[in-house]
């Protein structure tokens, strides 16, 4: 047999098996409409997945040296949840200073920003004086908030993102010092982020929520309530090992009551929490997958039989 022949006869059962295809889908648009929905859940869900496990688990944090950069919390020894400190409690974790280069706490609060005539509402983050610092990160334009601007009494000093100095700003240099206004408080613009800086592990979760203010803790900590609302991070010291992090992990707290917990290599812990709530979504669409493939084993075996019987037979196979 030439050459030529075998690739005649291997496109014409090609051909074959396409029309049977399409036959056979016509001839249950039900079972098709429910495969086609099946596999685009599925295809739509494991992408959602992949999205969501890389960006939280896998992706590192866009910071030098992203694995000394560790979340700190504690947990009531009854339970597993994780809860935020408050002020005085962020004081009582600089014990831990042997293991750490940096300590710092932040928190999240709206501002209405008004620059000249113009308001907008604006998402802040109050940081404590080394939070840039843990995460390596400075001012393009500008400086830090200083240790003695992070007091009840100290100056009210503002960095900007850059895409606020673009909008609000101008852009132009002498945008420092300048005054903008936060809830009708005047602050000083002391910094602008590099562009693109965003300090959370995974902004691709909730792409609406993007810090553009940064202010000293301590002006917000005494008002935004007695709770506990203030998250830690920390930068490790070079060579710290696993077995010192645990030693720290297992102490107990100024709160016998309660234990530090240490999450190595994100400060982003809901991004955890999607990943687990996308996790009953990804069996249920590997069970779908699961059920289609054994409805399209059961056609096929139905196929295989038509066809020995028609070669016995010695029918035709284009009808098929």
């Amino acid at each position: 047999m030439k050459p030529a022949d075998c690739g005649s006869r291997n496109m014409d059962t090609i051909w074959q098996d396409l029309r049977y295809t399409a036959r056979m889908l016509a001839k249950s648009p039900g079972f098709t409409a429910i495969g086609v929905l099946t596999l685009a859940l599925g295809i739509g869900t494991n992408t959602a997945i992949f999205t969501v496990v890389y960006g939280g688990l896998l992706r590192p944090l866009p910071f030098p040296e992203p694995d000394r950069i560790v979340q700190l919390a504690e947990t009531y020894q009854a339970q597993s949840d994780e809860i935020n400190v408050t002020a005085k409690q962020l004081e009582l974790l600089r014990k831990y200073g042997k293991l750490f280069e940096h300590i710092a706490g932040y928190t999240d609060v709206g501002f209405n920003l008004t620059t000249g005539n113009e308001a907008e509402h604006v998402r802040g983050v109050p940081v404590s004086a080394e939070y840039f610092q843990v995460l390596g990160v400075h001012p393009a334009l500008g400086r830090e908030s200083l240790p003695e601007e992070d007091r009840d009494d100290g100056q009210r000093v503002a960095i900007l993102s850059h895409s606020l100095w673009m909008r609000r700003l101008g852009g132009e240099q002498g945008a420092i010092g300048q005054k903008v206004l936060l809830n009708g408080d005047a602050y000083t613009v002391i910094g602008v982020m590099p562009a693109g800086f965003d300090p959370r592990a995974n902004p691709d979760l909730n792409p609406g929520v993007r810090a553009e203010v940064w202010i000293p803790l301590a002006l917000v900590a005494r008002t935004a309530g007695s709770g506990e609302n203030i998250s830690v991070i920390a930068r490790l010291k070079p060579g710290v090992s696993r077995e010192q992090l645990h030693s720290a992990r297992d102490s107990r707290g100024p709160d016998h009551r309660r234990r530090l917990r240490i999450a190595r290599g994100s400060f982003e812990p809901q991004a955890n929490h999607e990943i687990a709530a996308t996790y009953p979504l990804k069996v249920k669409g590997y069970g779908y997958l699961s059920g289609i493939g054994q409805k399209l084993c059961r056609k096929n075996m139905r196929y295989d039989r038509d066809v020995i019987q028609r070669s016995n037979r010695k029918e035709p196979m284009w009808n098929l």
